[in-house]
């Protein structure tokens, strides 16, 4: 889940189609290998790919069923609210600064959508709960007083006397707009840990019910999810055209020699944009630039979709090229 964030960070996180260049997001389910056609949670995963709240663990795999903690959930709460959490700050002391939740914590306190677990600790990284969930969502609702027109009936929860009681008052809340996905038993399960599945599909109710967030075109509208990748590769093998004819690549370079080339071409070609810059600058959806597209045919990108692009023009030399990534980066 770290790698979904790391992603899609860039966030949060948040997006107009080129005609006929873009493939829409929600065709991009079909690139996961682990997401059957028939999934539960696939709408909404289809929603939260093409508004730009999440992306997946590779380019192939969403690992609908790996954890989400604390920190992670408000960061993709925030990167689906479009918040500018640049300068949150937090007191927790179990959030360091640098952490690619940081900001996000910051902002979600300071907003009273978030409680520490103690007065001092916040636990980011310990796996969020349904009944935390739920009271995260509630905070939000009530604090900033959202108008919600659910799609879903009401609900009630079998294992209602479950829920702790200080998320009593949240998690009725979550029943009335049906916010929270429930098991075959009609069970919330409050004190269970969410899975990547069941945070995507609350947070998609609450986009959907609040009035965030746009449906991706119909499957006959749609441009395959193909397409970006093809005309990455293709701009990547007409920029190792235009070096091999310009002479600034040619026989007997080393592949160093070559790879600098490639970089010198990136530093002039591509600049630096944010996920936040994609929409509000460029009209873009925010995603492109997590992608080689966004560089390599828009002329900018994010570092994933830098490194992405810088690997599509090695590929090109066959020059052996390995994207690293960490929690907040890729490189």
């Amino acid at each position: 889940m770290k790698k979904l964030i790391s992603v899609f960070l860039m966030v949060v996180m948040a997006l107009a189609l080129v005609p006929g260049a873009f493939a829409a997001e929600a065709a991009s389910v079909d690139k996961f290998t682990d997401v059957p056609a028939d999934a539960w949670y696939r709408d909404e995963l289809a929603y939260a790919l093409y508004n730009g709240y999440i992306s997946g663990t590779s380019d192939e795999t969403f690992d609908s069923d790996a954890l989400v903690d604390r920190g992670q959930f408000v960061t993709i709460l925030g990167r689906m609210l479009q918040v500018d959490a640049d300068n949150g700050t937090t007191w927790f002391t179990d959030v360091p600064e640098t952490a690619f939740y940081a900001p996000c914590v910051g902002w979600a306190a300071s907003k009273k959508y978030v409680d520490g677990t103690s007065s001092t600790t916040f636990a980011p990284e310990v796996s969020i709960t349904f009944e935390q969930m739920g009271t995260i969502l509630a905070n939000y609702i009530c604090n900033t007083g959202v108008v919600v027109v659910a799609a879903l009936p009401p609900t009630t929860y079998k294992d209602a006397a479950s829920i702790a009681g200080w998320a009593k008052g949240s998690m009725e809340l979550m029943a009335k707009y049906s916010l929270l996905p429930t098991d075959a038993a009609g069970n919330v399960n409050p004190q269970k840990a969410v899975t990547c599945a069941e945070a995507t599909v609350a947070l998609v109710r609450l986009a959907k019910a609040t009035g965030l967030g746009t449906e991706p075109p119909a499957a006959g509208e749609q441009t395959s999810t193909v397409d970006i990748f093809a005309e990455a590769a293709a701009r990547a093998q007409s920029v190792h055209d235009e070096l091999w004819a310009s002479g600034r690549i040619k026989d007997g370079m080393s592949e160093k020699e070559k790879a600098i080339e490639y970089s010198k071409w990136m530093s002039i070609n591509c600049s630096y944009a944010s996920n936040d810059t994609a929409v509000s600058v460029y009209g873009q959806k925010s995603w492109v630039v997590d992608y080689a597209y966004g560089p390599l045919v828009l002329g900018y990108g994010e570092c994933d979709g830098l490194s992405k692009a810088y690997k599509e023009l090695l590929d090109t030399e066959g020059i052996s090229c390995e994207l690293k990534q960490s929690t907040s980066h890729m490189w």
